[in-house]
């Protein structure tokens, strides 16, 4: 097999052949598909780890996610074929990840979350059992307690404020302040370490009392301060970095207690490692519900620049964890092979001779939507752009800031486009066909039933007729429902629901109505395309709608309005409250800011308020339409359109868009408008 090898510190890998493992007794060889990195790993290759050195020539990487080719002898709980994650070696003497192939203890290994992606898995095991021991086996989170966590923001704060929330516990992190919409986004408080003294943050967050809970991921001063912030006589201190010298005095005037927790106890010894497979399954199972995913850093690495990942590290260049992977097909590129590609060509109308074309990839999840190819259409229309890709994906064809079409590409695709004034053709990718089919019948959809509702509605908003605005707003709204019913109808053909161009769809879907269409399209998807980011990526979206269905407390969040003014859903609480997304472009949305305005001055002294959360990334035009249509409430927007965290919590990925709460902060109602909404109120206030 090839693998990575450590012949001596502080000195490149060597990309070598060696003999290729096999499973003894109680070992599962497994085909190495992603190997996660941890800061560790830099100061075992400096020979700075005295307490996890490897014995040289070595293999290290801790962390990996891979497939079951063979079970050895006594090994139960695992077939050929499995996926597996697993924190599994790269000390002590014990083979790492940086390899085609490793024979594993099978007591450290789990089955992968089937929704997350081998690089995904590979991140997670080293930083989920360290927060697992530490909040769970030390301090005994549970429901009701104070948690606070240090380092909110890094592998295992991220992971350690998930799982807290799991446990039900009221979690509080410190982080800069780049880091509070990450930190927040995981539903915990944000503290900024920078501006707030120990003594101000418990004061505020505890009245004085202190954290039930505090994980300290810094270590040195942090872990002495964590001594000041505790909760008297029943607090815990647990830290993963508590290797100095600390003065006790602060933790004992406090009758507090303390642990520590070393995480590779059980590789390096040999005992306990039944105990950190039983870990990962639990980290499987938080992850199959929704509630744990971690932070993948953007930037992909291969063998090959395997020093640049941990130069980026070194740097404090990364935001999320890094993964070498996929790890087989990387290892082809060390050794020369040319990375897969595709190739998109097309032929475009006059209009567009000379222009800039593009390629964006779609992130269906997130909406993080990312340009990865740009060229130059010819003075005869013609166009080439070659993308490099190891799966399918999707990928959205423009002229300046228009959208021509939809492109699903696979490696070693030719797809070529002929793109005239009112039609497509494709040739070489079937399912590129099918994205085509879906917007033209889209289109004849939205003609039947919207467009009608849409010209009315401008028209009776032109002439300031109230009676007619409220009239097409209820109009509009039953054309909406009949227009998404008809559509999902045409989703649900076979050739494709069964196709991965199925996933263009959640764009649209109603993320209540259409429960058993999207549980569908996700079983398909899970047996059809078990590996294909599209299909973590629509696992995932899936998963989120559940944070917002009607009977769930809305997800909370902190962003900023038009002052620069932090401004907290929480402080809505209390008052039956409307969050709207909308924007300034918007015509539908702003069709019914009379409705809002006229609502939010019936009612806003009687109990009801509204908070709008704007889609703009142009600040001028935002305040603009604030200012234009009366909006005297709270406004806010992070001027990152789709892509911004607030939307993303919220899985908006079309406007208007608004959900009602009650004062408890529980969603009790969506999309109301016009009379719809006039009546949901009038109900609700009287």
């Amino acid at each position: 097999m090839k693998a990575l090898i450590l012949n001596e510190f502080n000195t490149p890998y060597q990309l070598q052949d060696r003999e290729k493992p096999t499973a003894g007794r109680g070992e599962v060889l497994v085909k190495i598909m992603a190997s996660g990195v941890n800061p560790l790993d830099l100061k075992i290759i400096a020979g700075q780890a005295a307490h996890a050195q490897p014995k040289l020539p070595a293999i290290i990487g801790i962390d990996m996610a891979g497939t079951v080719e063979v079970v050895g002898e006594g090994v139960s709980g695992f077939k050929p074929g499995d996926e597996v994650y697993g924190m599994t070696g790269g000390i002590a003497g014990i083979q790492g990840s940086l390899a085609e192939y490793a024979a594993v203890d099978a007591d450290l290994l789990a089955l992968k979350p089937r929704n997350l992606s081998m690089q995904e898995a590979a991140a997670l095991p080293l930083i989920f059992i360290t927060a697992w021991e530490g909040l769970v086996d030390r301090a005994k989170v549970n429901v009701g307690k104070t948690v606070l966590i240090h380092g909110g923001a890094g592998g295992v704060g991220h992971v350690g404020i998930q799982l807290a929330k799991a446990f039900g516990a009221e979690v509080f992190a410190t982080g800069s302040p780049a880091d509070h919409d990450l930190i927040r986004s995981y539903g915990a408080t944000a503290i900024d370490y920078k501006s707030t003294t120990v003594e101000e943050y418990v004061e505020e967050y505890t009245q004085g009392e202190g954290f039930d809970i505090i994980l300290d991921t810094v270590g040195g001063a942090v872990l002495d301060a964590s001594f000041k912030a505790v909760k008297r006589y029943s607090g815990h201190v647990v830290s993963i970095l508590g290797w100095g010298s600390h003065a006790l005095a602060p933790l004992s005037f406090r009758g507090a207690t303390y642990s520590g927790v070393f995480t590779l106890y059980p590789l390096i010894s040999g005992e306990y490692r039944r105990h950190h497979g039983d870990i990962l399954r639990s980290a499987t199972a938080l992850a199959e519900s929704g509630k744990l995913m971690p932070v993948m850093d953007k930037t992909s690495y291969t063998l090959d620049t395997v020093s640049a990942a941990y130069d980026a590290i070194a740097a404090g260049r990364t935001k999320g964890k890094v993964v070498i992977s996929p790890l087989i097909i990387f290892l082809l590129v060390s050794m020369g092979v040319s990375a897969q590609q595709a190739i998109v060509t097309g032929t475009l109308p006059e209009a567009y001779f000379g222009k800039s074309i593009k390629l964006t990839l779609i992130d269906y999840e997130t909406r993080n939507d990312k340009v990865v190819q740009e060229g130059t259409i010819t003075p005869d229309g013609k166009f080439t752009l070659t993308i490099a890709l190891r799966e399918p994906e999707i990928y959205d064809l423009g002229v300046d800031n228009s959208s021509l079409v939809q492109v699903l590409a696979k490696p070693g695709d030719k797809i070529d486009l002929t793109i005239g004034k009112d039609s497509i053709q494709v040739t070489g990718s079937v399912e590129t066909q099918y994205l085509i089919d879906y917007e033209a019948n889209r289109k004849k959809v939205f003609n039947k039933y919207l467009k009608r509702t849409y010209d009315s509605s401008a028209v009776a908003v032109k002439s300031g007729d109230k009676e007619k605005i409220e009239y097409w707003n209820v109009e509009h709204e039953k054309a909406s429902q009949n227009y998404k019913a008809e559509l999902a109808q045409w989703v649900e053909q076979p050739f494709f629901i069964n196709s991965l161009a199925a996933i263009h769809h959640s764009i649209r879907w109603d993320s209540d109505k259409d429960t058993a269409l999207m549980n569908q399209m996700v079983s398909i998807f899970q047996q059809k395309y078990p590996h294909d980011d599209l299909t973590r990526q629509l696992v995932n979206k899936v998963n989120a709608t559940k944070r917002i269905a009607i009977g769930a407390i809305a997800p909370g969040f902190v962003t900023t309005d038009t002052a620069g003014k932090k401004i907290d859903l929480k402080g809505y609480r209390g008052k039956y409250t409307l969050v709207e997304f909308w924007a300034s472009w918007c015509a539908p949305c702003r069709e019914e800011s009379p409705t809002l305005v006229r609502l939010y001055n019936e009612y806003k002294d009687k109990g009801f308020s509204i908070l709008s959360v704007s889609i703009d990334k142009n600040t001028t035009q935002w305040k603009g339409a604030i200012r234009q249509d009366g909006y005297t409430w709270g406004n806010v927007c992070d001027l990152n359109g789709y892509g911004g965290p607030v939307a993303a919590l919220y899985t908006v990925t079309a406007i208007p868009n608004s959900f009602l709460l009650d004062k408890n902060g529980r969603i009790i109602a969506k999309n109301l408008r016009g009379k719809l909404l006039e009546s949901k109120l009038a109900e609700l206030m009287h």
